[in-house]
């Protein structure tokens, strides 16, 4: 910030040196009958002279030492508003640890809570998962690929909203590009999927593959679809840089997990005899041992 502002001082200093050199030429021009075009008020009064820019740069370290640099950061946003960062924020090694710490915790804790709704789906569906072990293997994968899709969502948007180039109130439009871009990259790693699992899971059988690769499939689609709605609602809040990574990462988490899990039931089917067998072990050998 010191830098930015010894250069800004001494770029007016110049201004205001060509400034005077056009009002001298004029006043010249002028005794000498030669007719030139009016020179604003502005640049036509008398400049004020500003110290050296060495001197510029000492002062502003000895401001910087007395008040910290969060209030020259402040100072120079509200004198050079056509030059201030928009987003008003420190250099990163400037900002304070616990400031980093305060601003991220509440979102983590939250979402933690939030997270937890994801061993409740699990449970739901504890018959599915246990009569096709295959699909715990693949629960990470499947999540993973949600997330690695919305982050580059988010990402890009992000980036674009801190241009300018894009706003909340365009929020259908980019859904509508987003959601296409997530229905063509599903659509090119479906079959790298279909052969992952079955080619590399030696259990694996041509359902599992399927079941595994349309879920896939509609959690990709899922994650821009997210990553967009959240990313253009948060930054109505101008919060949407802190918390669209870990908001998306959650929802998406236990969204394409319950996903995973409807699919499979619609595609693989749970066997009812045998859910109803091992409950009736389970509730036999509790017996047991609550005679014992």
């Amino acid at each position: 910030v010191t830098t930015r502002l010894a250069t800004i001082t001494t770029l007016r200093m110049e201004t205001t040196d060509r400034a005077t050199q056009k009002y001298d030429a004029s006043l010249s021009d002028k005794h000498n009958g030669t007719q030139q075009p009016q020179i604003p008020c502005s640049q036509a009064s008398t400049p004020i002279e500003l110290p050296p820019q060495e001197q510029v740069v000492e002062l502003l370290t000895k401001l910087r030492e007395r008040d910290g640099l969060l209030s020259l950061h402040m100072a120079y946003n509200a004198v050079c508003p056509e030059l201030a960062d928009p987003e008003g924020d420190l250099p990163y090694f400037d900002v304070p640890v616990m400031e980093s710490v305060m601003k991220r915790f509440p979102w983590l804790l939250s979402l933690m809570l939030v997270q937890s709704v994801s061993g409740f789906v699990v449970e739901s569906f504890e018959e599915l998962i246990q009569q096709h072990i295959i699909l715990s293997a693949f629960l990470t994968m499947l999540a993973g690929g949600g997330g690695n899709s919305s982050g580059q969502t988010i990402a890009e948007l992000v980036k674009r909203l801190g241009r300018g180039e894009l706003s909340s109130s365009q929020m259908c439009r980019v859904l509508g590009r987003e959601v296409f871009i997530g229905i063509v990259l599903a659509a090119l790693l479906a079959i790298a999927v279909f052969f992952r699992v079955r080619l590399l899971s030696h259990d694996a059988t041509n359902l599992d593959a399927l079941a595994i690769m349309v879920s896939y499939v509609l959690i990709i689609i899922m994650a821009n679809a997210v990553g967009v709605l959240t990313v253009m609602a948060l930054s109505r809040c101008n919060v949407e840089r802190v918390g669209a990574p870990p908001v998306v990462q959650v929802v998406v988490d236990v969204l394409g997990i319950t996903l995973t899990c409807l699919v499979s039931v619609a595609i693989l089917g749970v066997d009812e005899s045998e859910g109803a067998s091992s409950g009736g072990n389970s509730s036999i050998s509790s017996s047991a041992s609550t005679a014992l």
